[in-house]
């Protein structure tokens, strides 16, 4: 026979209370008169518990509320455990979670924090006792030449066992202190309501990745610390957070707290750098962690079927790890983070300054081709052997400044695989002129990191237009996203009908651009201005399209796809000749953009309504070409090219206005004339 759960046994202890089987709840007065009836099945602390309740009527749910309260536990124990796991659970989440460790045969503590917080103080302190050492707060126990089985070194990653048990060894004790906390205040909490089946595996798994990503970054480094098995678990309780904010008890608090403890590490860090020149803190590996604990958190610990919009959330994020985890071991190490770019003047050598110290002297601009080998072997310490032997094989008679630049930011300078791949990419929509400043900005990107917002854009749309096209109830999708003039007020909606697509044919069209245009636009630019104008695309047609066209729905993100394409039809038109394959690009774009008027003929020939919104695609081309000719690609060309830009302008604000012009004139006049007739 299956044994009954907690929340059986409750119903059943309810439905006694009951006169009948058709009532669903009891009054306060009948409920204290049963219980002075019954008064075996229920204990003292139960009634206590009922009669401190001020609910006039109890239903079920009530009722297996204040049973399971610690008000109405008979054990100190378990009130103590009640109370620890309130902490990180919602006030929704308190009868499963006490139902739950009511029903643990042993009641224990949490033994998997507890003994591993203990072990990781004895390892730390006896190391201390030991060996010889200077001071508690740069003492690193099983580091150096007293080398311990435990910590990680990449000589000996063939012990898979290292990539765990390195969590044991902490580098002082301010390490140490910190990684207790969190397992104290976090993790205990998390292993009372979770217990260890759920808690111990995602502390693993934190610890596990963090190593593996380290390695695959920095091959050459050791790691230790317990700091990603602690993030894991500190971002499993930001998922929840997420979820349940409203009946968090002390969210702020606690919101607080764990921003606190995020920016202590950069606090630390910044202190270690400026000190001693050095970077302590894995980055990387916190944020991979991180990650971690919030897809567990959103798919283990707290998955909820609340709405569609929160399965797009958790799907989306476990895409983004996947795709993170997949260039992870392209990225470089990003242990100094911020603090880097913000000392690049002091500890960062530019170009300009790298040229000067091959130089003899002051007066000399260009160094003779002859006398390069000789200079990097003399002073070219501050080079990478890829850009040595890239400036070896140079076939300049003198290297210039411009020429020195060239060489050391090419493809073939660079050491890093990933990085020539985001070289190859952006050479395809920038100039040979631009080369040497993207390759520049791009190495100078702390983060290098894949262009992820075109690649998030594009993933969200195929799963919403997959799931629109599986799901039965597809309605909410529509209700909630797409641009609904009568809904017009919902601002967002000006946004989100980019998300939607009318067909497999429209998606792939726009997909396309975002894939080929978009992302290498990202890697060239960054998402800083390449995000701006694919939203200002958006926003700004769907705004004049509804002014022109009142009565019209509108989905598709067209218009984000045909700014974009246009920014780069205004640096073809900028440096037409000093664009790779200009030719070849500008036919794919003439074919891309003269396919909607293909479709536009074949609808007035056949008689079909036009389903393309050209005007919106129009004013989407025009928002392109400004940004690149304003922002992007602003150069000083002469009074023709300005004369251009100005005339670019006026067009621009011209058609807003005639839009609003056209609109308040011909539709609405008509809408009203329309409602008007309705009414007589």
């Amino acid at each position: 026979m299956c044994k009954k759960s907690r929340h059986q046994k409750n119903q059943e202890r309810f439905n006694q209370l009951l006169d009948s089987t058709t009532e669903t709840t009891i009054s306060r007065a009948d409920l204290f008169t049963k219980l002075d009836n019954q008064g075996n099945t229920f204990s003292d602390v139960e009634k206590y518990a009922f009669k401190k309740s001020n609910e006039e009527f109890i239903d079920f749910t009530c009722f297996e509320r204040v049973i399971t309260s610690k008000d109405a536990q008979p054990s100190k124990f378990k009130r103590i455990l009640y109370s620890i796991a309130d902490l990180v659970i919602s006030r929704k989440q308190r009868i499963k979670i006490h139902s739950k460790i009511n029903e643990q045969l042993w009641k224990p503590p949490p033994v998997f924090m507890t003994l591993l917080t203990a072990f990781q103080i004895g390892v730390f302190f006896y190391f201390y006792a030991t060996v010889e050492k200077s001071t508690l707060f740069n003492f690193c126990g099983g580091c150096g030449d007293n080398e311990t089985p435990f910590i990680f070194q990449p000589k000996h990653k063939h012990q898979l066992w290292r990539f765990f048990t390195h969590c044991f060894v902490h580098a002082g004790i301010d390490h140490l202190s910190k990684n207790m906390i969190c397992q104290i205040i976090i993790g205990i909490p998390l292993e009372v309501a979770h217990r260890i089946t759920k808690i111990g595996p995602l502390f693993i798994l934190g610890v596990t990745c963090s190593a593996i990503t380290m390695f695959a970054r920095n091959p050459n480094g050791p790691f230790l610390g317990a700091s990603g098995g602690d993030y894991a678990l500190l971002f499993a309780h930001v998922s929840n957070l997420i979820l349940n904010w409203k009946d968090m008890p002390y969210r702020r608090v606690q919101a607080f707290l764990v921003t606190s403890y995020v920016l202590s590490d950069f606090v630390e860090d910044s202190y270690s750098i400026v000190k001693y020149k050095v970077s302590r803190i894995a980055h990387g590996a916190h944020l991979n962690s991180a990650i971690t604990g919030l897809i567990y958190g959103f798919f283990v610990l707290y998955y909820v079927e609340k709405s569609w919009s929160w399965k797009l959330v958790r799907y989306t994020i476990l895409t983004a790890y996947l795709v993170y985890q997949t260039f992870s071991n392209r990225i470089e190490s990003i242990d100094l983070f911020i603090l880097r770019n913000m000392c690049s003047q002091t500890s960062k050598t530019t170009n300009r300054e790298k040229f000067e110290q091959l130089l003899q002297n002051q007066d000399e601009t260009t160094i003779p081709l002859s006398q390069i080998p000789k200079r990097i072997e003399d002073r070219g310490n501050f080079l990478t052997e890829k850009q040595k032997t890239a400036l070896k094989s140079a076939k300049y008679e003198h290297v210039d400044f411009v020429c020195f630049e060239t060489i050391i930011t090419s493809k073939k300078a660079q050491s890093s695989r990933f990085k020539r791949i985001l070289y190859n990419i952006a050479d395809l929509v920038i100039s040979r002129n631009e080369r040497s400043k993207i390759h520049s900005e791009i190495d100078n990107n702390l983060w290098r990191f894949p262009p992820i917002f075109m690649l998030l854009i594009t993933v969200i749309q195929i799963v919403i237009h997959f799931y629109y096209q599986f799901n039965n109830d597809n309605s909410t999708i529509l209700d909630q996203c797409a641009f609904d003039p009568e809904k017009r007020k919902e601002i967002w909606r000006f946004l989100t009908h980019s998300l939607l697509h009318h067909g497999i044919d429209h998606l792939a069209k726009n997909m396309v651009a975002q894939i080929f245009i978009g992302i290498p636009l990202e890697i060239a630019h960054r998402i800083t201005k390449i995000g701006p104008i694919y939203v200002l695309g958006i926003i700004c047609t769907a705004i004049m399209n509804h002014a022109i066209y009142p009565e019209v729905h509108s989905v598709g993100a067209s218009c984000g796809d045909y700014a974009l394409v246009f920014v780069h039809v205004s640096n073809l038109i900028l440096h037409w000749s000093q664009i790779p394959y200009h030719k070849t690009q500008a036919l794919i774009l003439f074919i891309y953009v003269g396919s909607d008027f293909t479709d536009l003929f074949y609808r007035f020939a056949s008689t079909e309504e036009v389903e393309i919104a050209h005007f919106a695609h129009f004013a989407a081309a025009i928002i392109g070409l400004l940004y690149g000719f304003f922002i992007l690609y602003y150069v000083k060309k002469g009074i023709l090219w300005s004369i251009l830009r100005v005339v670019s302008l006026l067009s621009y604000i011209l058609a807003v206005l005639y839009a609003c012009v056209y609109a308040y004139n011909t539709n609405i006049e008509e809408i009203f004339a329309k409602e008007h007739r309705d009414q007589l």
